[in-house]
């Protein structure tokens, strides 16, 4: 699938873009959406996360943090 992706400042109600050549005479699905004006992002607390992953891979996880501990603490 071969996409083309332009963001324009709108300044009315009315979008003309100019396409490839490899667009000419091809059916496409036009999508319009608002960018995300970098201030837009919301601020995530650690709540936020519970329940991401199940309590037996956070199981596992802790002990792959455990075992990395130790063998830094391994003599060589």
């Amino acid at each position: 699938m071969e996409a083309y992706r332009k963001i324009v400042d709108i300044k009315d109600k009315t979008l003309k873009l100019l396409l490839p050549d490899k667009f000419k005479n091809k059916k496409v699905e036009v999508i319009i959406l608002p960018v995300k004006e970098q201030g837009e992002t919301r601020k995530r607390k650690p709540s936020d996360f519970i329940g991401c992953i199940t309590e037996e891979s956070a199981v596992e996880l802790l002990k792959e943090i455990e075992n990395s501990r130790n063998e830094w603490e391994e003599r060589i």
